[in-house]
């Protein structure tokens, strides 16, 4: 995304007073739309000033991008996100001009950037656009929010809607200068979600933010919350995209959601935990001179108890196998294998920190590995179980990177 400068409206951000509609705190009609569940997904925010918008999307797990030809508005998003630990990724560009940017939506947000500009953004040239009153009542087209009302909205290239049709057909949505004739439908009950499709990838900040901030949940599992089974496939069809071996080594993943089930891993996740805790390499064990090394130390001890305490509470445990075992196979076989298992494991997890879920890495459960395969039917003798990741939504959303010890420490050049 290349960065445009428009001191016009970067003034807006750098005077003493603040923008009319930078009011701290998002817009109360997106507020119900979250609460609706119509923030979700690959969401574009444009125009997003300061971000909370864009913000208030993230927390409810959206994944979000947003832009605005302020650099002082952008700078102070990508501070409120970074403080609040939300993956939201803020970048400096031309909501007029959304062709430019590369990557993929579902659905767009806008909070009175186009009404107030009046240009289409398929073209630079105002003089192009055209500008639709929105309907009125009798008309039989539901207006969408704007400023007050603050509105969903669809792309400005071709587009596709995921949305439901309305009841009467479809409708045109009312957004000036932007909309075709004779759009798709929206549902009544949710709002409208679209779908925009051009080609790209996600900004670097966006990525190191979700590998820098999964972090392993335990005493901040919601354990009241049904995980969707679509949300967990979502996760899982990212996850595969990670390496396999010799192209055929596929994991799989045994999602545990049935309550006597899960109860059943837990006893034996409970004293799997209770055999490891004395051993010399437990974490209860381990020492470091590093003094925020060691200060870390006792909380995580605490709360890798709370989850054996819990887990069965957890509403979804996902198991990640492999197959075949890796016993009495060459060592760089079994690396092979456990390459083909472990990665998938990770970007899982990375997959539901950006949708919005928190998780939690374990294996020690494979100390009662066979047992647990009699639980859930998998046949020990050829498969072979890599983890144990509790899925649940988080508490809380404001999660930052963990101390870790300067990599000069860990990195070696040419030799050890």
């Amino acid at each position: 995304m290349t960065e445009q400068a428009h001191p016009e409206w970067d003034a807006n951000y750098t005077a003493d007073t603040s923008a009319p509609w930078d009011i701290g705190r998002p817009q109360p009609a997106f507020v119900r739309l979250a609460d609706e569940g119509c923030l979700t997904g690959r969401l574009l925010d444009a125009g997003c000033g300061t971000g909370e918008n864009a913000l208030l999307a993230a927390s409810r797990g959206a994944d979000v991008t947003g832009i605005d030809v302020a650099p002082t508005a952008i700078a102070r998003a990508r501070a409120k996100a970074s403080e609040r630990g939300l993956a939201a990724r803020f970048e400096v560009a031309d909501a007029l001009d959304l062709g430019r940017l590369s990557l993929t939506v579902d659905t767009v947000i806008d909070s009175g950037i186009y009404r107030r500009i009046g240009q289409n953004p398929c073209s630079r040239d105002a003089s192009k656009s055209r500008h639709r009153r929105p309907p009125s009542p009798s008309s039989g087209r539901r207006p969408l929010p704007h400023r007050r009302r603050s509105r969903i909205i669809t792309g400005t290239f071709p587009c596709q809607s995921s949305a439901s049709q309305g009841k009467g057909g479809p409708h045109e949505r009312w957004a000036p200068g932007l909309l075709r004739e004779g759009g798709n439908g929206y549902r009544r009950d949710k709002g409208v979600h679209l779908m925009v499709t051009v080609g790209g990838l996600p900004t670097q900040s966006a990525v190191d933010q979700v590998l820098s901030t999964t972090r392993c949940v335990r005493k901040g599992l919601d354990t009241t919350r049904e995980v969707p089974r679509e949300l967990i496939e979502d996760c899982l069809r990212v996850a595969m995209q990670a390496p396999i071996g010799s192209n055929g080594l596929y994991p799989h993943f045994v999602v545990v959601t049935d309550p006597g089930k899960r109860a059943a891993v837990a006893g034996f996740y409970k004293q799997a935990w209770d055999a490891y805790l004395p051993l010399p390499f437990s974490a209860a064990n381990l020492h470091f001179e590093d003094p925020v090394h060691e200060a870390q130390q006792a909380p995580t001890v605490s709360s890798a108890a709370y989850l054996a305490e819990h887990l069965a509470d957890v509403p979804a445990l996902v198991i990640p196998c492999i197959t075949p075992r890796v016993d009495g196979m060459p060592l760089w076989v079994q690396a092979c294998i456990w390459g083909s298992v472990l990665p998938q494991s990770w970007s899982f997890m990375l997959a539901a920190r950006a949708r919005g879920l928190a998780s939690a890495w374990t294996q020690i459960h494979i100390q009662f590995e066979e047992e647990v395969a009699a639980v859930l039917g998998i046949n020990h003798a050829e498969v072979q179980q890599a983890a144990l990741i509790p899925v649940a939504y988080p508490h809380r959303e404001d999660f930052k990177p963990a101390y870790r010890e300067p990599i000069q420490k860990f990195t070696h050049w040419d030799s050890w």
